[in-house]
């Protein structure tokens, strides 16, 4: 009997987006001339998920059909509070903290890049992902976000 081993690696598909990494919150209601009101997020939210599109897009790759794994590693900038002033200006704080414990959240800065993930058409739906590792960190060179999408094992 001869038994024979299919072993394929899943498909995955990385890209990095360098730019200020932003957060998907709620959206906002504005009053309209006429009395309309219309909800829309920041400007900054929609350059954000248009630059990341826009690379995800610029990748060429066949869409996902069936669950996928993600990974977003967020790069973030450290606010100049984390830095000394005068002769100490650049120099990190002993108190800074090593983690970004504060806004924005993480949760809504990958509900961001999944919706613009969406809108490339690397998949269907974000409803695809059934694994979701993400991380941020503070970083001193170009703030951005590394994306992971892989085929889940099934």
């Amino acid at each position: 009997m001869n038994l024979v081993s299919a072993s394929t690696e899943p498909r995955r598909v990385t890209v990095d987006v360098r730019g200020l990494p932003r957060p998907q919150g709620s959206l906002r209601l504005h009053q309209l001339n006429g009395g309309k009101v219309a909800a829309r997020y920041p400007a900054v939210v929609y350059a954000w998920r248009g630059q990341v599109q826009q690379a995800v897009a610029g990748l060429d790759a066949e869409p996902f059909t069936g669950p996928v794994e993600v990974g977003l590693g967020f790069d973030l900038p450290r606010p100049l509070s984390h830095f000394g002033t005068g002769r100490n200006q650049g120099v990190q704080r002993l108190t800074a903290p090593a983690h970004p414990t504060g806004h924005p959240d993480l949760d809504k800065l990958a509900r961001c890049v999944n919706d613009a993930i969406t809108d490339a058409g690397l998949w269907r739906d974000d409803a695809q992902v059934v694994v979701m590792h993400c991380a941020k960190r503070y970083v001193t060179g170009p703030p951005g976000v590394l994306i992971t999408v892989t085929e889940a094992a099934t």
